[in-house]
């Protein structure tokens, strides 16, 4: 078990030379994102998540798949789960499921986007605790709040 701290600046999380040390984060490691935009495409499990600043970024587009963090989930800059900017009318994507088995943290620069209003498949992410003092957005639902449940569902 190792922290593995993100030294690029845009690219996919699976990308070894992109971590310092060398290496994709894997089961109970500790990944550090202070800054840059990473992409994660296919299903991890890792121990804990930091997004440190409000220049950091992840996107999380996995169809089907789980993403699994056993530990907490910090969150100081913006992540994306299965979110897109642009509207169509055809669906397209979801699926991606995110299980966080101990607390979310969402500071207060954070953004948690989560789905959109046009995906395929359900958007699912689950924390065993929730603190937010940023923006969490089930963002197919801009009318609506986001519940203070520690699970956030949306389906499309």
């Amino acid at each position: 078990m190792a922290t593995k701290t993100w030294i690029d600046g845009t690219d996919n999380w699976n990308n070894p030379i992109d971590w310092s040390p060398t290496g994709v984060p894997g089961t109970g490691d500790d990944a550090v994102i202070p800054f840059g935009t990473v992409s994660l495409t296919t299903p991890v499990t890792v121990g804990s998540i930091s997004l440190t600043n409000a220049s950091a970024s992840l996107g999380i587009a996995d169809p089907g798949g789980t993403d699994a963090v056993t530990g907490n989930f910090n969150n100081s800059g913006t992540v994306n789960v299965d979110y897109r900017t642009s509207s169509t009318s055809t669906p397209m994507g979801g699926g991606s499921t995110l299980t966080i088995g101990g607390m979310l943290t969402n500071a207060n620069s954070g953004i948690f986007n989560i789905g959109y209003g046009n995906i395929a498949a359900a958007t699912t992410v689950t924390a065993a605790g929730l603190s937010n003092a940023g923006t969490i957005s089930p963002a197919a639902a801009r009318s609506r709040q986001p519940s203070t449940s520690p699970t956030q569902r949306r389906r499309p």
